[in-house]
């Protein structure tokens, strides 16, 4: 039988390494240049895109875990996007920010474990 909460948190701890490794001698300049998805959006916003997703996915966690009946904000990416200018944003401090949040986000979800909380 999957074991659904243990799945996430080994999900969350390996994604470091595998942003490490795919950013690996990737430069401002190739990260700010090259493009895709659907957005559009650059290497370097994408990884914005994570920080600032994974902020906000710890501050829900706090919110669900501190809280019995959360509200949980909504955010739009694309006004983050403009508002905090992830165009001219710092792949290197981007990057140190996501793990961080990631790594803040696995502490939160360990400690949420065993609150009597059912988040499924």
């Amino acid at each position: 039988m999957a074991n659904v909460s243990q799945d996430l948190l080994d999900s969350l701890r390996a994604m470091p390494e595998v942003l490490d490794a795919l950013l690996e001698g990737c430069t401002q300049e190739q990260a700010s240049a090259a493009r895709g998805g659907d957005e559009g959006w650059s290497v370097v916003e994408v990884v914005c895109h994570l920080r600032d997703a994974e902020e906000r996915a710890l501050e829900r966690m706090r919110l669900m875990r501190d809280n019995d009946n959360p509200v949980i904000p909504a955010y739009d990416q694309d006004t983050w996007a403009r508002e905090r200018n992830y165009a001219a944003a710092n792949l290197r401090a981007a990057h140190r920010r996501t793990g961080a949040a990631l790594a803040a986000a696995v502490g939160a979800a360990r400690s949420a474990r065993g609150t009597g909380r059912n988040y499924h």
